[in-house]
């Protein structure tokens, strides 16, 4: 039979040991909450991301559209050609 002090001590021994598991168990949980609201955060920018790509490529599309009708413009004769060029900017 375990005399008082080794009672004491696997007492101990168990307390701490389940202080441990329930710390332990908490950092499970908050990685799990942190990796979640990560998750979330590369989703957000994803989506940004492909907002902001999108919209610059409608820009570009645009600025193509003009590039096209400047040089077909620049074919024209020079007052045809100005008056048209504030037309295009007008737009």
């Amino acid at each position: 039979m375990p005399c008082l002090p080794q009672k004491q001590t696997d007492a101990e021994r168990r307390k701490i040991a389940s202080e441990f598991q329930r710390l332990h168990q908490f950092l499970e949980e908050q990685e799990q909450l942190l990796l979640a609201r990560l998750g979330d955060v590369d989703r957000q920018i994803a989506r940004r991301h492909k907002e902001h790509a999108t919209k610059l490529a409608g820009e570009i599309s645009l600025l193509n559209v003009l590039i096209t009708d400047m040089e077909k413009k620049c074919q024209q004769p020079a007052t045809e050609f100005l008056q048209d060029v504030r037309n295009t900017w007008s737009r």
